[in-house]
């Protein structure tokens, strides 16, 4: 990992990845863990921002970083599951089947 590359960009680049990749790519499970965790922070700031009635300004670029970070997330597993349910002979036939999430 570079210097200063976050969990969201490494995320962005493991989306980019797995959408251009014909065959389901190894699954990033510790990204996908720290990618929830900053999730549920990001949703406890904007809660606590909101209650708190910090600046609109503020909240509104907490709450759009927290929308970018939940649509890379969902399209990453959303392109997984896709390509496990077209794909799943195919998979559970070979080494791929390693590649998988739990």
């Amino acid at each position: 990992m570079a210097m200063g590359t976050t969990d969201v960009e490494l995320l962005k680049r493991e989306w980019q990845n797995e959408k251009v990749a014909s065959e389901i790519l190894q699954f990033e499970a510790a990204l996908v863990l720290r990618a929830r965790e900053q999730i549920q922070l990001l949703e406890e700031t904007v809660e606590e921002f909101t209650e708190n009635g910090v600046d609109d300004l503020v909240l509104s670029l907490y709450q759009m970083d927290l929308d970018r970070t939940l649509f890379l997330l969902r399209s990453y597993l959303q392109i997984r599951l896709q390509k496990i349910e077209k794909h799943m002979i195919h998979i559970s036939k070979t080494n791929l089947w390693d590649w998988l999430s739990e």
